[in-house]
């Protein structure tokens, strides 16, 4: 059940893939960033170049793409793109570890639905066992009564010496 859920998730997950796929390949066709920095790591460069001031524009001599190939020369961006894939095995662990949760919890939900069928045909069982005993208390004070009435016939009919 849970992964039934997670598979529908996957779908949900693949389908915004696409659409941000789309979404960047339609921002990539404005040719506003040239073919050769159509990456993350560049783009994300350029970002926070522009944002914290250090360049106004992609181009010229004191441009974004200028900046950037001279940290590149510099391995600067290297250093970053180490980061990014530390960052990325930790997510990798993390989901591992994501996943390892989910089968051990997809474990213990199986045995609490054993246990809770167990309960419930034992349940079931007392419920009838109950209605059984509830009728044969029914019937043995149909039985007494009848002895009863039978006696005092017995009784009323004897005559006493």
């Amino acid at each position: 059940m849970i992964l039934d859920a997670l598979y529908g998730k996957q779908t949900d997950v693949d389908n915004l893939i696409t659409e941000t796929q789309s979404a960047l390949d339609a921002l990539y066709s404005l040719d506003i960033i040239f073919g050769k920095y159509r990456h993350f790591v560049a783009v994300a460069s350029f970002c926070e170049y522009i944002h914290s001031g250090r360049c106004d524009s992609l181009e010229g001599s004191n441009g974004a793409y200028n900046l950037y190939e001279s940290e590149l020369r510099q391995n600067i961006i290297i250093g970053q793109l180490s980061a990014v894939i530390e960052g990325l095995a930790q997510i990798r662990n993390a989901q591992y570890m994501l996943y390892e949760a989910i089968n051990e919890s997809n474990q213990i939900l199986s045995n609490i639905a054993g246990e809770l069928s167990g309960i419930r045909k034992a349940a079931s069982e007392t419920a009838a066992t109950a209605v059984s005993t509830e009728y044969y208390a029914k019937q043995s004070a149909n039985n007494s009564r009848i002895l009863v009435d039978i006696g005092c016939a017995n009784y009323g009919n004897k005559t006493i010496e």
